[in-house]
């Protein structure tokens, strides 16, 4: 089964992500710094949905928004 589900959890410098099938059985689990994590999103396919709590996704625009920057720079 391809992954359905993408859910992240935010800590202050690690962010755990875990990617579910379907059925609920998890696929893959991996840690990411912060400072790779607009990376790691960016290379994800059109459309995926990425569930976390509201303020991740401030967080994670935050991150674009400074790697939009330092690649301006």
């Amino acid at each position: 089964m391809s992954t359905i589900t993408i859910g992240v959890d935010l800590a202050k410098h690690v962010f755990s992500v875990c990617e579910m099938n379907g059925g609920g059985a998890v696929l893959h689990r991996q840690e990411i710094r912060r400072e790779a994590f607009g990376v790691w999103l960016a290379q994800l396919p059109a459309g995926t949905v990425v569930q976390g709590a509201v303020h991740a996704l401030v967080g994670a625009g935050t991150i674009a928004e400074q790697d939009r920057l330092r690649k301006a720079a």
